[in-house]
């Protein structure tokens, strides 16, 4: 019982740790650091960055 509660223990600790990082992500084009409207997620280990600041950004650089 003892095992199982720290397994699970370790577990919750390392998906609070996993989320504080996740947040830390910042989207940069040509070395100039860009805020999107929506903030870009970290999901299954793939990042998602919405679209629309990427396009309307690479004509400005």
């Amino acid at each position: 019982m003892k095992k199982k509660l720290s397994i699970f223990l370790l577990l919750m600790l390392s998906l609070i740790i996993f989320a504080a990082l996740a947040q830390d992500i910042t989207l940069q084009i040509n070395g100039q650091t860009v805020q999107p409207a929506v903030a870009p997620v970290l999901e299954d280990g793939t990042t998602l960055v919405p679209i629309r600041v990427v396009s309307e950004n690479i004509d400005k650089m």
